[in-house]
C-alpha cells in the first residue's frame, strides 16, 4: 500500500470514527437537555396535583377516618402528606350553590375531589394541552410515567456509550493506527495516561430517578365509587367540627 493511499485510509477512519464518537455523545446531550426540560414541565405538574391535594386534605381536616378511606382506595397518606410538607398554598374553588352549610361543604368537597382525580391521571399517564405557538393544535404532555420510562432508556445509552465507546478505548484504538507515533512515544515514555482516570472524567453520570423531585401521586378512584363513603365522612366531620370546617370552607372560596 502507497504513502498516500495509507494516509488517506488513515484519514478516512479518523474521520468516521471521530463523527460517531462525538456525534453520539452530541446526541446523548442533546437528549439529556431535553429530558431535564421535560421533569421540570411534569414537575410543575406535580406540584399543581398536590396542590389539589393539600386543599382535600385541609377540608377533610386531616381527620384519622379521612386517612383511612384514602388508605383504602390505594392512596398512602403519609406519602402524600410527606410531598405535600412544602405545600401551603389552597386550590380555590367556587363557593357552590345550596340550602345548608352541609350541603356545601359536601359539594366543595366532591368537586374538589374530581379536580384531583383527573389531576393525578393527567400527572401520572400524560395529557394534551394547547399548543403555544398555534392554538388550532394540541401538544402532548407526558407524564409521570413516561418520564420514568425514559428515565431508565437514557441511563441504558449511558451505560453503552460510557462501556462500548469509552474515550481511552477510541483513543487507545486511534493510536494503534499509527505504528511509527505509537513506537515514538514508547521511546519517549510518553503515554495515554490512567485509562481509568480518563473514562471517569468524561463519563456520562446516569440519572437517579429519585432525585428529579417528582412527586409520587397514586391516582384515585372515581367519585362514583366512593361518593357515598365521601358524604358520610363529610357529614361527621361537619357535625362535630362545623366550626372548623366553615373556617376552611372561607380561606378557600376566597383564595
Amino acid at each position: 500500500m502507497s504513502a498516500d493511499l495509507q494516509n488517506d485510509l488513515h484519514a478516512e477512519i479518523m474521520t468516521e470514527m471521530a463523527e460517531n464518537f462525538f456525534s453520539r455523545r452530541r446526541n446523548l446531550e442533546d437528549g439529556l437537555d431535553q429530558f431535564y426540560r421535560l421533569v421540570v414541565r411534569v414537575r410543575r405538574v406535580g406540584m399543581e396535583t398536590l396542590v389539589k391535594w393539600h386543599t382535600l386534605f385541609r377540608l377533610l381536616l386531616c381527620d384519622e377516618q379521612a386517612k383511612r378511606l384514602f388508605e383504602s382506595m390505594g392512596a398512602a397518606p403519609s406519602d402524600i402528606l410527606w410531598y405535600c410538607k412544602n405545600v401551603n398554598e389552597l386550590r380555590p374553588m367556587r363557593r357552590p350553590l345550596a340550602l345548608t352549610g352541609l350541603g356545601r361543604y359536601v359539594k366543595t368537597v366532591e368537586r374538589l375531589y374530581e379536580l384531583l382525580h383527573q389531576a393525578a391521571a393527567d400527572y401520572n399517564n400524560g395529557t394534551f394541552a394547547p399548543d403555544p405557538l398555534d392554538v388550532r393544535k394540541m401538544r402532548a404532555i407526558p407524564g409521570y410515567l413516561q418520564v420514568k420510562e425514559l428515565c431508565g432508556e437514557i441511563n441504558s445509552e449511558i451505560k453503552e456509550v460510557n462501556e462500548g465507546q469509552s474515550p481511552y478505548s477510541v483513543l487507545a484504538f486511534a493510536k494503534s493506527l499509527d505504528p511509527e507515533g505509537m513506537q515514538r512515544e514508547r521511546i519517549s515514555g510518553a503515554t495515554l495516561g490512567d485509562a481509568h482516570k480518563i473514562d471517569k472524567d468524561l463519563a456520562f453520570v446516569p440519572i437517579v430517578f429519585e432525585d428529579l423531585g417528582l412527586p409520587h401521586i397514586p391516582e384515585l378512584p372515581p367519585l362514583s365509587e366512593v361518593r357515598d363513603r365521601l358524604v358520610e365522612l363529610c357529614k361527621g366531620l361537619y357535625r362535630a367540627r362545623e366550626k372548623e370546617v366553615q373556617t376552611l370552607l372561607g380561606e378557600v372560596w376566597a383564595a
